[in-house]
């Protein structure tokens, strides 16, 4: 429900200007961006946690903890680590992105 209504304030706050052809390859390029970031960071955190690449792709790719987790678990990946990392991940950045942010006033 939290979800729901969290879609529905985010899709209502959308202003025409946000799609802007201006802005859209930018968003892109920022959402590519993270793609090789997890790859790598996969590979590199397998030996350390006993986990496959592929299994620590989907913990580590940006995205909601309701759908990476069915989509790891189609892929054969571990719904349980993608649900730990994402809601580590959602919390930490609940916490620093405003703590960062005051510091570029």
């Amino acid at each position: 429900m939290v979800q729901l209504l969290a879609g529905v304030l985010v899709g209502l706050s959308f202003r025409r200007e946000l799609l802007s052809p201006r802005l859209l390859p930018y968003a892109a390029l920022a959402a590519l961006l993270f793609l090789p970031l997890a790859l790598l960071l996969a590979f590199l955190l397998s030996p350390a946690l006993g986990q496959t690449p592929k299994r620590l792709l989907f913990a580590l790719a940006p995205g909601g903890i309701t759908g990476m987790g069915p989509l790891s678990q189609a892929e054969g990946g571990n719904p349980a680590l993608v649900g730990v990392f994402h809601t580590v991940r959602v919390f930490l950045l609940f916490l620093l992105v405003p703590l960062l942010a005051r510091l570029f006033r």
